[in-house]
């Protein structure tokens, strides 16, 4: 289709981003397996796993009790245990 629109194409280009992009993935699918995400959508919140659609009043309460406690979310390369 982008050859017939004129466009150039770097096939090699194409794929490396293609193994990229699958590489990240991978990745992050581990990762949730790692953290227990079973379900999407799943949002960590300081020490608190929130699973699934939830209203603005329900993630605003998770996230005013881990402010009141003073917790904040594992960045990617800290221990999740």
């Amino acid at each position: 289709m982008a050859r017939e629109a004129g466009l150039q194409i770097d096939t090699a280009d194409l794929q490396s981003r293609e193994q990229d992009l699958r590489r990240l993935v991978d990745e992050g699918f581990a990762e949730g397996r790692r953290r227990g995400v079973t379900g999407i959508p799943t949002f960590f919140i300081g020490e608190e796993q929130v699973v699934g659609a939830q209203p603005y009043e329900a993630i605003k309460e998770v996230v005013e009790r881990q402010l009141r406690q003073g917790r904040s979310s594992p960045g990617p390369d800290q221990n999740l245990t």
